[in-house]
């Protein structure tokens, strides 16, 4: 695993003042070691939150707390451009892979239950594909066969985007960044800029963490939605 800028300053001091993991975990004071240690190899790694630990760190090596904050404002702007950089990668790839679809308008902001999403993906419970070819129709064609579309998937569904809730409408999403908002019968009822946002939901499994987007965490196993893993 990657050591972050504040992990990097705690190794260096300890290796100045000849202490190892070892020596240190112990003069944490934590009752439970096993637990000590765990902890403390999360903040070498990255976890910047525990700051009673970093201020129990910080006696132990010998060195001012402020040093370790800003240790860890280091790593907390490293970790940011990262997420950031992340977000426009996944934004260029949505852009590049864009097939116009119907989106679903649902009733629940956070889905229930969540690990469903990640595992089965977005796009199992929000997207219902169109014809290829779609957007190359006249707008009048356009408007009846996404009208089509939306009762259709509103009767498949029974209604229900399972764990986002009950549908209550749908966007033509044409463009990447201009959706028509449609009612759950299909009728326009007005115009969308920019693209919906679209939670990602991350698992953690060993020491790899998969992020579960459109496709979710199962077409990344190499596992299709309903088959067991």
């Amino acid at each position: 695993m990657k050591v972050r800028p504040l992990g990097q300053f705690i190794l260096a001091k300890a290796q100045e003042a000849g202490l190892s993991r070892r020596d240190i975990v112990p003069r944490l004071g934590y009752p439970n070691l096993n637990k000590s240690y765990r902890r403390f190899d999360q903040v070498i790694h990255g976890n910047i939150y525990n700051h009673e630990l970093l201020e129990r760190i910080a006696q132990v090596l010998g060195v001012d707390y402020a040093e370790i904050d800003a240790a860890r404002q280091a790593t907390l702007c490293e970790i940011r451009e990262e997420q950031h950089q992340q977000e426009a990668d996944y934004e260029a790839r949505c852009r590049a892979e864009f097939r116009p679809h119907l989106w679903v308008i649902h009733e629940r902001s956070v889905p229930s239950p969540i690990f469903v999403v990640a595992f089965c993906g977005v796009d199992r419970f929000l997207r219902a594909d169109l014809p290829e070819g779609i957007v190359n129709l006249s707008r009048p064609e356009q408007l009846r066969v996404i009208k089509e579309v939306a009762q259709s998937h509103y009767k498949e569904k029974e209604g229900s985007a399972i764990p986002f809730g009950k549908i209550l409408g749908y966007l033509y999403r044409y463009t990447y960044d201009a959706s028509l908002k449609l009612t759950i019968e299909g009728e326009v009822v007005g115009e969308v800029q920019g693209a919906p946002s679209v939670g990602r939901v991350s698992i953690t499994i060993g020491n790899k963490t998969l992020q579960g987007g459109g496709a979710g965490i199962f077409s990344k196993l190499g596992i299709r939605p309903g088959q067991h893993p």
